[in-house]
């Protein structure tokens, strides 16, 4: 893939992203349990970091969250949201470079290393033991929406032309 393509495949990934991060901050999914999200728009990392090179699914990453943090959110939410997209984009990497699993289990294990990355900063904010309570249900929800989400990107990652994507992706 030429250096234009690349620059507007990421554009156009970006542009998905951060508008998946409007969508699902319209739907109202914290059933009675504040910070529970389907995470969308990771569906758009994953697929980046295997059919994009992992700097360009980071650079996505981040600017989806700078964006989101400006329109949407506030200081706290920002950190919130950075910290656990930065922690699940490096578990994802380092898995998808490192083990042959399959991209539902590092969908999985990135949902819930988001959650880490999010408890550390809530200790930060609130260090109180509530939080370990707290993130158990946290943890149930990773799982849950990192499976989904795992299965969708399994499933655009078969089905997308490599033509149009390009192709850095293992056999899956």
């Amino acid at each position: 893939m030429n250096k234009t393509r690349r620059i507007v495949m990421c554009g156009v990934m970006c542009a998905l992203a951060f508008g998946l991060s409007y969508v699902e901050m319209l739907i109202p999914f914290d059933f009675a349990i504040p910070g529970i999200k389907l995470g969308l728009a990771n569906l758009v990392i994953v697929v980046a970091l295997y059919r994009l090179k992992p700097m360009d699914a980071l650079l996505i990453n981040v600017t989806r969250v700078i964006l989101a943090g400006i329109l949407f959110g506030n200081i706290t939410s920002f950190s919130f949201a950075m910290a656990g997209a930065i922690c699940s984009f490096f578990v994802m990497y380092m898995l998808h470079r490192l083990t042959k699993l399959h991209v539902v289990v590092i969908s999985i294990l990135g949902a819930i290393a988001h959650v880490i990355g999010q408890l550390c900063v809530g200790f930060f904010y609130y260090p109180s033991k509530a939080i370990l309570y707290y993130s158990m249900f946290l943890l149930v929800a990773a799982f849950i929406t990192g499976a989904v989400l795992g299965e969708l990107a399994s499933f655009l990652i078969k089905t997308i032309s490599s033509q149009i994507i390009g192709n850095n992706a293992k056999e899956l």
